[in-house]
């Protein structure tokens, strides 16, 4: 999974509240973005314990060539 999910699903979030017509369709829409935030969470959590070696390590990290 990708680390920027964490920062898109609220930027996303955000975005569709700016659609919303009503205080109730922003509710939910918050609710389910903050819902998603807190799932990837969760998920993150339970990889890197998963497969966290015994000493400090950088999990989740990706290298590109510029």
């Amino acid at each position: 999974m990708n680390l920027t999910l964490l920062v898109i699903v609220p930027l996303l979030t955000a975005a569709g509240i700016l659609f919303c017509s009503g205080q109730r369709q922003v509710r939910t829409l918050s609710l389910f973005g903050a819902a998603l935030q807190l799932a990837l969470s969760f998920y993150l959590l339970a990889v890197y314990w998963q497969q966290s070696p015994t000493g400090p390590a950088m999990l989740f990290e990706y290298n590109y060539t510029w």
